[in-house]
């Protein structure tokens, strides 16, 4: 059984990366005028373990630009985990998790439990550790952490945290609840 991970946020706050140097141990500086679609290769299958289990995850990539705005909530179906992003040296990325990324999960998949990833954490922050941290408690994030996917501080962490998220919900228990057996 595999588990679904999406990932947003602002263009160019490094969620490509992300997904890349978690799934393929790569890191590729991208074009900032590049446009990445959705298709095949923004999605990546990867095996993500903890203390206690192993779980295959698919990682899913999103386009931000406002002509997806329609189309993008698709990705939430099934998803149990969702990595809402901003760059660390970004303010407008920092801005729009309140007004357009959390009201978007909000309004779609109010049940999936979200972290805040502050991501480019090897840049010069213009948004503290401890102002993410506020921010996702008042955002009810299931957790915060920030990572670099140049220098891949913290990318592991940012999946284990998602898996813990994910076996401690629901939706994995009863995925492996015993059948009752009767005699």
């Amino acid at each position: 059984m595999t588990f679904k991970i999406v990932i947003i946020g602002d263009r160019n706050v490094g969620k490509s990366s992300l997904l890349r140097r978690y799934a393929k141990g790569e890191f590729k500086d991208y074009n900032p005028n590049s446009f990445p679609p959705i298709v095949p290769e923004y999605m990546y299958e990867s095996t993500v373990t903890n203390d206690k289990t192993s779980e295959v995850a698919v990682l899913i990539d999103t386009v931000a630009d406002e002509d997806y705005d329609d189309l993008r909530p698709i990705t939430y179906n099934l998803a149990k985990v969702i990595l809402v992003c901003y760059s660390v040296d970004d303010e407008l990325s920092f801005f729009h998790v309140v007004r357009k990324w959390v009201p978007e999960i909000t309004k779609h998949q109010s049940r999936i439990p979200f972290i805040l990833v502050g991501t480019k954490s090897d840049l010069v922050a213009k948004i503290s550790t401890n102002e993410g941290k506020q921010l996702a408690e008042k955002l009810h994030a299931a957790a915060f952490l920030e990572c670099s996917s140049k220098d891949g501080t913290g990318i592991k962490e940012v999946f284990t945290t998602a898996l813990n998220i994910y076996t401690r919900s629901f939706a994995y228990k009863r995925r492996n609840k015993r059948p009752c057996n009767i005699m």
